[in-house]
């Protein structure tokens, strides 16, 4: 008789592929399973404390809390924030993001003298709150403070299973809700800034875009303001409005138009120092052509230079460009000393400064706006 092995021992050759295939099946599939089918997963985080507060009473809080918290059609695991004050919808969200959880359950509890406040919360995994059961607890001891902390989990456990139970409501589930994307509309005053989603450009506000959803790093810049940087949520299926008013930034202004009069300066000096020459060979003569029959009876050269017309044009510009590097250097200057004294000059924008050549029959010359 032939001997088949058991799934801890070595198989007989001819039956191995029959033994490891009912090693396969015995295998339990809760063991493949990342949660029990049908429950919701709920993440306690662990009691957010402040004030002195023993390690003993802290995990004691959380064992009770979960105790109360505990049903069928609940699967409670333990959410791990990444810092010390998670109270923000960021760490929320990435607490209930590693726990897999949809929802996230927050104790706290804050101390003075023998005085507590006792706070027990609900957010979704996005980070919103959605229940709070507060409470005060006077001339408490710690077994006091843990009752009421257990009372308010009580009380939390009703919308949370109601939440459970039907997660929309009064009302149906919209068709949008089980779409993957999400979409923002993003308005600033003024109008014409830069937007970058994730660190890439997506254009121009007003602006209205698609976006995955989840959390999603902001960028809105334009020019003599305050940059806006933040993380905004993006709900699954859902609409977000992002408005903003974009605040002016004298120091950024001012650092313009310093950059402008270094500009119009050197390029005032340049022309210039091309136009002036050009002045003074007006009329000299050309010398490599001034012998023989070049030579007139009176004995001058017949070749001179004619360079009047483009040395005064360059002359013009360059005078015009260094006087508006000048005026521009004073006025940022003047910009800087009112800054340092916490004062503010005229708002500038984009088109503060306009600069427009000007030529005609008898003069040349630049005109600058301010």
């Amino acid at each position: 008789m032939q001997r088949i092995g058991t799934c801890g021992g070595t198989p007989g050759l001819r039956s191995a592929a029959l033994v490891a295939a009912f090693c396969m099946a015995a295998t339990p599939l809760s063991a493949l399973a990342a949660k029990p089918k049908g429950k919701t997963r709920v993440a306690v985080m662990p009691l957010l404390t402040e004030g002195d507060v023993p390690s003993e009473v802290r995990s004691e809080a959380r064992d009770e809390i979960k105790a109360a918290l505990r049903n069928k059609n609940v699967e409670l695991v333990d959410g791990r924030p990444t810092g010390a004050d998670c109270t923000n919808f960021e760490c929320i969200h990435s607490v209930a993001e590693d726990a897999d959880a949809e929802w996230v359950v927050q104790p706290a509890l804050s101390t003075i003298d023998r005085d507590y406040g006792i706070a027990v919360r609900l957010f979704d995994a996005a980070g919103n709150l959605k229940a709070d059961e507060a409470s005060t607890c006077e001339i408490c001891s710690y077994p006091d403070a843990v009752e009421a902390l257990v009372l308010g989990a009580k009380q939390l456990k009703v919308p949370l299973l109601e939440f459970v139970e039907n997660p929309y409501g009064d009302r149906e589930q919209a068709t949008s809700e089980t779409e993957d994307t999400s979409r923002f509309a993003i308005r600033t005053e003024p109008e014409g800034a830069q937007v970058k989603i994730d660190g890439e450009r997506v254009g121009k506000t007003p602006l209205e875009l698609e976006v995955e959803p989840g959390l999603r790093d902001l960028e809105i810049t334009l020019r003599n303001h305050n940059d806006v940087v933040e993380t905004v949520r993006a709900p699954r299926g859902g609409s977000e409005l992002l408005s903003y008013t974009l605040i002016e930034n004298n120091e950024k202004q001012t650092r313009a138009l310093r950059i402008t009069g270094w500009t119009f300066s050197m390029l005032g000096l340049g022309l210039l120092g091309a136009g002036v020459p050009l002045l003074a060979l007006e009329e000299k003569p050309v010398k490599n052509r001034c012998s023989g029959d070049d030579v007139d009876f009176n004995g001058r050269c017949r070749y001179r230079y004619d360079t009047l017309l483009p040395g005064a044009l360059l002359t013009g510009f360059g005078v015009a460009s260094l006087l508006t590097g000048i005026t521009t250097g004073v006025i940022a200057a003047a910009r800087r000393d009112k800054g340092d004294s916490n004062g503010t000059l005229d708002s500038m924008d984009e088109d503060t400064i306009s600069v427009r050549p000007i030529i005609g029959p008898t003069s040349a010359g630049v005109r600058v706006r301010f």
